[in-house]
């Protein structure tokens, strides 16, 4: 069975599948088809295809479908059971859609602390995690409540950060860290960006000098050492501007990099502490003029 869409493009694994979805969807009049492609490998190509069957659902839950994005959900699942696929029916559950997965109770718990948070309604998710904490459970640890979107939504809370220190200091899984992150990343709402986080820590990892100003610069903003955080920034452009060659043949992939790193810093709630710099957001708008990132009213 071919997937039904025509392509010059032989579809042999996932990332196939992958690349022409994303391709279609961005064509408004080929939307049908990418879902289409998605919903055929998620039956048909082997590979990770419990990952075909959350984008699906993904994809399908973007565009109002939710009960059809919760039966791929349901699916990649029941292929293999994934925290993307769970969170991904918990969210259709919360909309109304489908009944309540099994899951952890901690998972339940961060659950609706995210959906009191999205809500504005701070002190209603810190009264959750306090009920949750209150029955004595298995703790997973303060990475869980003290990443960036809890952070935000918590901070302002009296008793939260003495909470946080009351908590031991076991190892979260990573895997839920990214899809929390995923969640509220800029781009969290056009794709999964959970493989680009996964794929981030291994840049962090190098020593070339974009990574490394980068990962220097985000090193600084977790700190909220705003002043370290402008210099860093500044030698991460200058980096980049570095590999540009008399052809202009990099000049695409750097624009690129700085839209992509501008709309990080304006939009994630990671960078919270140092997006305020006027010297920061100096530097974004001068990058990219026209991008209407921190442009001035």
């Amino acid at each position: 069975m071919a997937p039904p869409v025509k392509s010059n493009q032989p579809i042999r694994d996932r990332l196939d599948v992958y690349e022409l979805a994303f391709h279609l969807y961005f064509r408004e009049e080929k939307k049908e088809n990418a879902i289409d492609v998605l919903a055929w490998a998620c039956q048909n190509v082997n590979d990770e295809r419990e990952v075909s069957c959350y984008d699906l659902g993904h994809i399908l839950s973007r565009e109002g479908k939710l009960e059809e994005a919760f039966r791929a959900f349901e699916h990649s699942y029941k292929i293999k059971p994934n925290g993307n696929a769970l969170a991904g029916m918990m969210d259709m559950y919360a909309a109304g859609v489908g009944s309540m997965p099994a899951a952890p109770s901690h998972v339940t718990i961060v659950k609706e602390m995210e959906r009191q948070c999205r809500a504005s309604n701070p002190d209603a998710a810190f009264a959750v995690l306090q009920k949750y904490l209150e029955a004595k459970p298995p703790l997973p640890g303060r990475n869980l409540f003290a990443q960036p979107f809890f952070a935000e939504c918590l901070k302002a809370v009296p008793g939260y950060a003495a909470l946080l220190t009351s908590l031991p200091l076991a190892t979260t899984p990573g895997d839920q860290i990214y899809r929390m992150r995923a969640a509220n990343h800029p781009l969290g709402k056009v794709m999964d960006v959970v493989p680009y986080l996964r794929s981030e820590g291994l840049a962090f990892e190098s020593v070339h000098p974009v990574n490394y100003a980068w990962k220097n610069f985000v090193n600084a903003a977790r700190r909220g050492d705003v002043i370290t955080a402008e210099r860093q920034y500044e030698m991460f452009g200058q980096a980049l501007d570095k590999t540009r060659t008399p052809d202009g043949a990099q000049n695409a992939a750097i624009l690129a990099m700085k839209r992509a790193a501008g709309t990080l810093v304006a939009g994630d709630p990671f960078f919270y502490s140092v997006r305020n710099s006027p010297r920061i957001q100096k530097m974004i708008r001068d990058a990219l003029p026209g991008s209407g990132l921190f442009e001035k009213r």
